[in-house]
């Protein structure tokens, strides 16, 4: 009876062949490569260079479909019984998946091991995890993928750079300071950047330079300070132009939710727009009164107010909490884009009632890595991109703070733009968009900024292609809107 063949698994360290055969069981053979497989020469430069091209083609069969850059690789000295051994058990295997470190490192060597195995370029053979655990795995061995050869251009590059830099400038430092010594990528790029900085300080000369800031206590102490002026940055070099105006912005996405949770849940639509109209009238006029004695205080002539919603990572501070009080399960559930509406008029029109010195409604934002809410309403599949595109047609902003898979297409990318610039012409709104592309990240993965901007997890991005629309080029006739008197 002829033996089933097994699956090969290989990975780096001997070691961790030895824990992960213990938990794929019989079924799979588990190997290591004992590290890399093929190098650059360490004999010569192994670098094709732009002089090597001009009519060396011929002469050197290596040089053949070569272009300027490409790397001449060769296997590793020392390693011919490895690589014997590894191509002996690729025959004899139904199946075939490279498990070396999640890395751009262990990207590259996948990418050679494939090569010394004639796997099919965009082969599924690849599999990752990021812990050494049977169910970490064992999800990896369901989940292979082709190999991304985006990390392994990005080891390749840094390999060339490292051989181009140090190769070439490391015996000139030895000749003229001292045997030994390596000039690598980090170490030249990193002393340019040294050199940069002291011509940058020798180069400088002081300037003076002022800043309005103002102290407000309202329970506790906190500090406004004063950066732009009717839209533009402020930049102030002397205390005549610091005497100048101040302007004042409001935003309290917590105290509307708070308002609105005191309300009883038999109130109608009226009664809740209402609510929210009153609760920013009250944080309108505080701007209002607060502003106004800051200016006699300061000497300087009080601008303008500007009323907003908008969020922050911290609990209590989150636009969609504001949204579900209003009567949502979770933010992005049908309703959400009605109930967006209804908030953010309701709040510009208690706004302008409260204060003759408005100069600005912003209403409410949802940047989604800002808005605790909406960050979880993304993680669970609530609030969707789709869902988000919707909900800027009735708000102040657009698309904000969203991240996205890493791989999604250029042409995806142009389309939700061209979306969302379609919404703000048609509304004769303000629009944008600020997706955030997670670099080797998937949907349903999580990338942190930090501080203020928060985190979110990578939202889903639809595969179908608009490729074929964004290629035609032009541009979208004016509608019809557009032709106002």
């Amino acid at each position: 009876m002829a033996t089933a063949k097994k699956t090969l698994v290989i990975v780096e360290s001997p070691s961790k062949a030895k824990t992960i055969g213990k938990f794929l069981g019989s079924r799979y053979k588990v190997v290591a490569s004992v590290g890399h497989v093929r190098d650059l020469p360490k004999s010569k430069l192994g670098i094709v260079l732009p002089e090597d091209l001009d009519g060396s083609r011929e002469e050197d069969p290596k040089l053949a479909g070569a272009e300027a850059f490409d790397p001449l690789y060769i296997n590793i000295r020392g390693k011919g019984d490895v690589i014997r051994e590894l191509k002996k058990e690729a025959k004899k295997a139904s199946k075939i998946y490279l498990a070396t470190d999640p890395d751009r490192e262990g990207e590259a060597i996948s990418w050679h091991l494939a090569y010394l195995l004639g796997i099919e370029e965009g082969a599924p053979c690849r599999i990752v995890f990021n812990e050494i655990t049977a169910k970490a795995v064992k999800d990896a061995v369901k989940h292979p993928r082709p190999i991304d050869l985006s990390l392994v251009d990005a080891q390749q590059a840094r390999r060339v750079l490292d051989r181009l830099v140090g190769y070439l400038i490391s015996p000139l430092l030895w000749r003229k300071i001292s045997r030994g010594l390596s000039a690598g990528r980090v170490q030249s790029a990193a002393l340019k950047i040294i050199c940069d900085r002291e011509k940058e300080i020798n180069a400088f000369e002081p300037e003076e330079f002022w800043t309005i800031e103002t102290d407000f206590r309202k329970g506790r102490k906190f500090t406004a300070k004063l950066t732009t002026r009717e839209g533009k940055k402020l930049s102030l070099t002397n205390k005549e132009e610091a005497d100048t105006v101040l302007n004042v912005g409001v935003s309290g996405p917590g105290v509307v939710r708070a308002a609105l949770r005191n309300m009883d849940d038999t109130a109608d639509l009226n009664e809740v727009a209402n609510e929210i109209k009153k609760t920013a009238f009250k944080i309108t006029r505080m701007g209002q009164l607060v502003g106004s004695e800051a200016s006699k205080m300061l000497g300087i002539p009080f601008g303008i107010i500007d009323l907003s919603l908008a969020p922050t990572p911290a609990a209590g501070d989150s636009v969609a909490n504001v949204l579900e009080e209003i009567g949502l399960e979770q933010c992005g559930c049908a309703g959400t884009t009605a109930a967006l509406a209804m908030l953010n008029d309701a709040v510009k029109k208690g706004g302008v009632m409260a204060s003759g010195n408005v100069g600005g409604l912003s209403g409410a934002f949802i940047p989604v890595s800002e808005d605790a809410g909406m960050i979880a309403a993304a993680e669970n599949g609530t609030l969707s991109i789709e869902k988000l595109e919707a909900m800027t047609a009735v708000c102040s902003v657009g698309l904000d703070m969203i991240i996205i898979p890493g791989d999604t297409p250029a042409e995806v990318i142009s389309a939700v733009i061209a979306d969302e610039a379609a919404i703000g012409m048609i509304n004769s709104k303000t629009t944008a968009v600020r997706v955030i592309p997670a670099i080797g990240l998937k949907d349903g993965e999580k990338l942190d900024f930090g501080g203020l901007l928060g985190y979110g997890p990578v939202m889903k991005v639809s595969t179908k292609s608009p490729a074929k629309m964004i290629a035609r080029g032009g541009r979208i006739p004016a509608p019809i809107q557009s032709l106002k008197n």
